[in-house]
């Protein structure tokens, strides 16, 4: 079992459900110490016995949180009574988040204030509430979850792409200001998923590009446009094709650098990792733009 979460707590925003659930019990089947936060209290509730049947030991602690992320007066409450009660957590984990997709055209404009206002800014207000006391502790853990379509334009998804961009940017920010406090910065670029209150159907050619996206080794070697030599990207280069758009990826492994989140991009030369046990560090991305081939028949 790997021990790094043990006697760590670790607060996870969108926790009752998705993502945020998955890791909880991950965590927590890895000796941690949880705390959930989400807006109902009887999803908390549920996912809170779930988490606890994950337990290896009866000494650790799982605490519920409900707040509203938007809400910053009520956040701030919850969680400088948390801060007090309990302490400050060693990781956090930003995974609450929305989606609604159609074309731009077709949004009304308050779901892209709606994106904005949870994804973007609910992560920011969660993260003005901890990071003093986190940064001045001088250790910690911040994972932020973005998506694949925060780095990568995806069809129907302008208003949810918008703000997980502004998820990596932020985050890219933030790790250069936390490093010299110990402080540790991810973003996590999940695949696809299911969001449990989300059920608008995305439009045709979303699904047909979702379809043609695939991860596989190039033919021909090229070098890490970094222009490290010592990184040994000639070795393994791979790349992601779909979305209107070519991506490779290096598979090298960096010296001195350490994957930290379950997914995602750890550092500027960090790791990529696409599935919970199976893991493809990276260095670098080159991007290639692939000529626009309209969809016929739609």
């Amino acid at each position: 079992m790997n021990h790094y979460y043990e006697n760590k707590l670790t607060l996870i925003t969108g926790g009752s459900s998705g993502i945020g659930l998955a890791l909880a019990k991950e965590i927590t089947a890895r000796g941690g110490n949880i705390a959930i936060l989400a807006r109902h209290a009887d999803a908390l509730e549920q996912a809170a016995a779930e988490i606890a049947a994950c337990k290896v030991n009866a000494d650790q602690k799982v605490y519920t949180l409900p707040a509203d992320i938007v809400d910053y007066e009520a956040l701030s409450a919850v969680l400088t009574k948390f801060k007090a009660e309990v302490g400050v957590p060693d990781i956090v984990i930003n995974s609450a988040g929305v989606a609604h997709p159609g074309r731009f055209t077709a949004l009304p404009l308050e779901i892209f204030h709606w994106m904005m206002d949870v994804n973007y800014f609910g992560t920011v207000n969660v993260l003005k509430l901890l990071l003093p006391e986190i940064q001045e502790r001088h250790s910690g853990t911040v994972v932020n979850i973005s998506s694949m379509a925060g780095f990568i334009g995806v069809y129907g998804y302008s208003a949810y792409g918008a703000s997980k961009f502004a998820i990596t940017g932020f985050s890219d920010v933030l790790r250069s200001e936390l490093k010299p406090y110990g402080v540790q910065v991810s973003v996590v670029f999940s695949p696809r998923h299911r969001y449990p209150s989300i059920k608008i159907r995305k439009p045709v050619q979303t699904l047909y590009y979702q379809r043609s996206c695939r991860l596989r080794q190039s033919h021909a070697s090229r070098h890490c446009r970094q222009g490290n030599p010592g990184c040994g990207c000639k070795r393994k280069i791979h790349h992601l094709a779909g979305f209107g758009r070519q991506t490779d990826v290096c598979s090298a492994k960096p010296a001195g650098t350490r994957p930290v989140s379950r997914h995602g991009y750890d550092g500027q030369l960090g790791h990529q990792k696409i599935a919970l046990r199976e893991i493809v560090p990276f260095c670098c991305t080159i991007e290639t733009s692939l000529p626009y081939q309209p969809l016929r028949g739609l």
